[in-house]
């Protein structure tokens, strides 16, 4: 399936990819047009018209900006990956983990040790207790996939 965008057909495997490509390098963070032109090296007309179609895809989702109403804020959408993973097989290995380990802990916090997953949950205090048992403050990591929480102090 393909989609018209300003008189031009945008095919669908380059939405797919310019997804996988916003996915490493914005992962969840808001961006704008003009972000996506600096950094995947595009020109900002042709930014614009691969987020729209990436929007009417359902790909990505935009909200108004607060501190200036003529930009516009973009986040990929999560659901999108089940399509994306289906659609694009070719992934590299770290493209697909990236995507699966993103999708399998969206909006949890995990705990990494020596690069490698070992815990997750959606409560901080109760991933902590468990892994602070199990390993070494020095060598533990525990951070939230996907939407930022606010920070918190955990006391030991």
């Amino acid at each position: 399936m393909s989609h018209i965008i300003l008189g031009k057909i945008m095919p669908r495997n380059l939405l797919v990819n310019t997804y996988v490509r916003l996915l490493n390098t914005f992962l969840v963070d808001e961006f704008i047009s003009d972000d996506v032109a600096e950094r995947l090296g595009f020109r900002k007309g042709y930014a614009r018209n691969l987020l729209s179609g990436l929007m009417k895809q359902g790909y990505v989702s935009s909200r108004p900006d607060e501190k200036d109403r003529r930009r516009r804020l973009y986040r990929l959408k999560v659901k999108a990956l089940d399509e994306v993973l289906s659609l694009k097989p070719s992934l590299e290995k770290r493209e697909l983990e990236t995507l699966k380990f993103f999708k399998a802990y969206r909006g949890e916090y995990v705990a990494v040790v020596n690069g490698e997953v070992v815990d997750h949950d959606e409560d901080l205090q109760d991933l902590a207790k468990r892994v602070l048992l199990k390993y070494p403050l020095e060598s533990l990591c525990i951070t939230c996939v996907g939407t930022p929480r606010r920070m918190g102090i955990l006391e030991f």
